[in-house]
C-alpha cells in the first residue's frame, strides 16, 4: 500500500486492480493496522466521499463502529446479530485425566 502510495497522487492510481479491501478483527489494533487506517484516511479510500472505486469491509464482533465512523467519514455500518457462544479452558492435564492416559516408558537406546 505505501509504496504504491508514493508513486501516486490520484487515488484512483493508489491500488490499480484493486476493488476490494478486507480487515478483519480490527479491535485487535496492531502498527500495520494503524498505518492503513492512516492511508485510508490520507488518501479518502473506501468512504462515501471516495473519488476512487475501492471498497472497504472493517469487520469485529467487538469494536465500537462509531469510532471508525467519525475516523473514516461515510463509512455504512452493517450489523449482523450472531450468537455468543460459552468459551471454557481445557488444559493438557485436564485431558490426560479425562481420557486416563497412562504414559509407557519408551526404551531410550537403538535397537541392536
Amino acid at each position: 500500500l505505501l509504496d504504491g502510495a508514493k508513486k501516486s497522487s490520484s487515488s484512483a492510481e493508489i491500488l490499480p486492480g484493486v476493488t476490494h479491501l478486507l480487515l478483519d478483527e480490527v479491535h485487535e489494533r496492531s502498527s500495520e493496522f494503524d498505518l492503513i487506517l492512516l492511508f485510508l484516511k490520507q488518501y479518502n479510500l473506501g468512504g462515501n466521499h471516495s473519488s476512487s472505486n475501492l471498497s472497504v469491509t472493517l469487520m469485529s464482533a467487538t469494536v465500537d463502529p462509531e469510532a471508525f465512523q467519525s475516523y473514516l467519514p461515510g463509512l455504512k455500518l452493517v450489523s449482523v446479530e450472531g450468537r455468543s457462544y460459552p468459551v471454557s479452558r481445557h488444559y493438557l492435564e485436564d485431558a490426560v485425566r479425562d481420557t486416563n492416559y497412562v504414559e509407557h516408558n519408551q526404551p531410550t537406546g537403538r535397537a541392536a
